[in-house]
C-alpha cells in the first residue's frame, strides 16, 4: 500500500503542473498521455538504443520525403515565450499555458534550452502539404540527449497533426527509459508503450504507422517492441495546430542544459528504418 504520509515510499511525488502519470510509478507526461479506457500492459521489453550517431557526413544518396523535411541549415536566432518567432517557420508552442525555456537555432541545429526542471520549451511548424491521414506515414527525427543525468521528467517528444486536426501521431521518449506513442483519431487515440536506454548520446528515431493505424518504432536501427495500452480521448495532438509538426523537450534538471535536434522528416510509405532522408535543398 502506498505511504501517503511519505510519497517517496511506495508512491512517486505529484507531477509538476500540467504533467500527469500514466501509472503511479510511471513518468510525468504531458496532459493527454492517459489511458482511462485501458491501463498500461505489462511485459515491456528492454532495448538498447546505443547505435548510429544522429548526424554526420551527407551520404552519396538519400531518400526524398513527400510530406516534411527540415535540417535547419539556414536558421539562426532564439524563440521563447517572450519572443515566439517564427524563425524558419518555427513558432514557440504553448498549448497548455505559458512555457519556460527557449529554443535557439544555429545552422544545422534546433536546440532546446532549459535552466529549471519545469522548463518545457516547444515549437511548431506547418506542413507544406495537406496531410489527410497519419495511416501509411513514416518519419524520423535526429537528436542528442541533454548532458545532464536523465530522470523521469526528461523528455524528447515529436507530434504530427493532420489537416483539420482529425488525426494525430506522437512519440515521447522519457529519461526513465519509458516510451509512449499515441496514434489515431484526435477524439480517441490509441496508446502504445515501450522502453529504450538513455545514454546521453545521439540518436536516430524512426517511426511508421501502417494502414490500420498500428505504429512501429526503431531507435538507432534497433526495433522497439510496443504494447497496446488502451485509448485516450482528446490526446495531446488535439490541442496542437492542425497540419503541423510540433516538438517538446525537457531536461528535468536544475542545471542549464541543451538538447539539439538536427533533422525532422515525415513521408508517405515505409522506407527502410536505416534510410537516410534528404534535407531540403
Amino acid at each position: 500500500m502506498a505511504n501517503l504520509a511519505n510519497p517517496g515510499q511506495g508512491q512517486k511525488p505529484p507531477c509538476p503542473f500540467p504533467l500527469t502519470r500514466l501509472t503511479p510509478d510511471g513518468p510525468c507526461v504531458r496532459p493527454g498521455f492517459v489511458t482511462p479506457f485501458g491501463g498500461p500492459a505489462s511485459g515491456l521489453f528492454p532495448s538498447s538504443s546505443r547505435g548510429s550517431p544522429a548526424s554526420g557526413p551527407a551520404p552519396a544518396s538519400c531518400v526524398p520525403v513527400t510530406v516534411f523535411a527540415d535540417c535547419f541549415q539556414r536558421c539562426t536566432g532564439v524563440i521563447s515565450d517572450a519572443s515566439p518567432g517564427p524563425i524558419c517557420g518555427w513558432t514557440f508552442s504553448e498549448p497548455f499555458g505559458p512555457a519556460t525555456g527557449s529554443i535557439s537555432f544555429v545552422p544545422g541545429s534546433m536546440i532546446f534550452n532549459t535552466t529549471d526542471p519545469a522548463d518545457l520549451p516547444g515549437d511548431t511548424k506547418s506542413l507544406p502539404v495537406s496531410l489527410m491521414t497519419i495511416n501509411g506515414i513514416s518519419g524520423q527525427f535526429l537528436f542528442t540527449e541533454y548532458p545532464t543525468p536523465p530522470n523521469a521528467n526528461t523528455a524528447y517528444e515529436i507530434f504530427i497533426n493532420t489537416f483539420g486536426s482529425t488525426q494525430g501521431f506522437g512519440v515521447a521518449l522519457f529519461g526513465d527509459g519509458s516510451v509512449v506513442i499515441q496514434s489515431g483519431d484526435n477524439t480517441l487515440a490509441s496508446n502504445f508503450l515501450g522502453t529504450w536506454t538513455p545514454d546521453n548520446g545521439s540518436h536516430a528515431v524512426f517511426f511508421a504507422v501502417d494502414e490500420s493505424g498500428v505504429p512501429t518504432l526503431f531507435i538507432d536501427q534497433v526495433p522497439i517492441p510496443l504494447t497496446f495500452a488502451g485509448t485516450t480521448p482528446f490526446p495531446i495532438t488535439s490541442f496542437l495546430n492542425a497540419n503541423s509538426v510540433t516538438f517538446f523537450s525537457q531536461s528535468g534538471s536544475a542545471t542549464p542544459a541543451s538538447s539539439p535536434v538536427t533533422g525532422a522528416f515525415v513521408t508517405q510509405g515505409t522506407p527502410d528504418p536505416a534510410a537516410v532522408f534528404c534535407c531540403p535543398p
